[in-house]
């Protein structure tokens, strides 16, 4: 779903907006709109069981983001190296700042975005649990009017809820802890109507905005066609993602192979939307400008998804198999190591020990 949506939205200098409004040129705009989508289920899957964490901790937090850090920078320094010998010319100065500083940088939005979230998540999670399931629904049920609604439906950035970043995270994560504690007894029919609805106003506000702009000649129109796919919090995408997950979880079976290759979907992410090679990818060597005239465009256009997605997971498992001979051998061992010796530091004692202080009455 995501690389999908890069190799379409990569592709927009073609202007596949300006094209004939065509059956092929609504299936790239479904494929572009797919890639929301992806992103609330893959964050999803993370909020659907660090919320039932019984005693969530910031050290432990701090010990996620370190062995995510790990993988953040194999990519981000591996690749630099790779293409500075293969393709300099790719490389800008920027990517090199980035690069060494991947997350603080923002390098992949995704990863910045999500580190912060697990800084606020132990916090939250307790938070949650204290208000209570009454306190808990009305939350979730003003973030639905605000962030599904308002946001999520009506044109324009109405109350200043247009940023994107951890703060969607924290929502998501909001509704899903709800779902998680207090329901989670939703069957395949429940979440087949939750997919069945997004999806109809998803494909719906495509085809009534593109067929609208094109008989009006209201370009705009058409350039908005994508609008509620354009976040994961936006109320189609979010009915359509918890769907996909509770149907998911309905599944009473297991298998090793999509276990495996959903190992690597996190790395496919980081190769594939490297800068420098994202724009080897979609700038130079799968432009849609290439195949779109040709009868078979839309399935080119899907060989070349897989074949990007395979490309890379084959990468993710060689980068599996050096972490699992060298530092997975002691996942986490030089955090412990290092948070224990800032721990035992007489002045960290004495700095909790001054902010655990009652403090004192008031003497007047």
């Amino acid at each position: 779903m995501i690389i999908g949506h890069h190799y379409v939205l990569r592709n927009y200098s073609f202007n596949l907006q300006d094209q004939p409004f065509s059956l092929e040129q609504f299936s790239y705009l479904c494929i572009y709109s797919l890639g929301k989508i992806g992103v609330a289920c893959f964050f999803m899957i993370s909020a659907w069981y660090l919320c039932l964490e019984k005693d969530p901790q910031v050290r432990i937090s701090l010990r996620r983001t370190w062995i995510l850090e790990r993988e953040v920078l194999f990519y981000s320094l591996g690749l630099l190296m790779v293409l500075f010998i293969l393709n300099p010319s790719t490389i800008s100065k920027k990517d090199v700042l980035k690069s060494f500083i991947p997350t603080a940088s923002g390098l992949w939005w995704y990863v910045t975005a999500y580190v912060i979230f697990l800084f606020f998540c132990p916090f939250i999670t307790k938070g949650l649990r204290c208000i209570g399931k009454n306190l808990h629904a009305s939350l979730c049920l003003i973030m639905l009017i605000m962030w599904g609604i308002v946001y999520g439906l009506l044109p324009g950035a109405l109350f200043g809820l247009s940023t994107e970043g951890f703060i969607d995270f924290i929502y998501i994560y909001i509704i899903i802890a709800f779902y998680r504690w207090y329901m989670d007894d939703w069957g395949l029919s429940k979440a087949w109507f939750l997919i069945g609805g997004g999806t109809a106003i998803l494909l719906s506000s495509i085809a009534l905005l593109q067929s609208f702009g094109t008989v009006l000649h209201i370009p705009s129109l058409r350039t908005h066609s994508t609008y509620l796919a354009a976040s994961c919090v936006r109320l189609p995408v979010l009915l359509i993602a918890l769907g996909l997950i509770i149907l998911a979880h309905s599944a009473h079976w297991r298998s090793s192979i999509i276990n495996a290759i959903a190992s690597t979907t996190f790395g496919v992410y980081l190769i594939h939307d490297y800068p420098p090679v994202s724009k080897l990818l979609w700038d130079k060597w799968f432009k849609l400008s290439s195949i779109y005239d040709s009868p078979y465009a839309l399935l080119y256009s899907l060989a070349i998804i897989f074949f990007v997605f395979s490309i890379c997971m084959v990468i993710d498992f060689l980068r599996q198999c050096i972490f699992k001979i060298t530092i997975d051998r002691h996942a986490g061992k030089w955090f412990v190591g290092l948070s224990t010796w800032i721990s035992e530091r007489r002045l960290i004692n004495r700095l909790q020990t001054a902010v655990m202080k009652s403090p004192s009455s008031d003497k007047s």
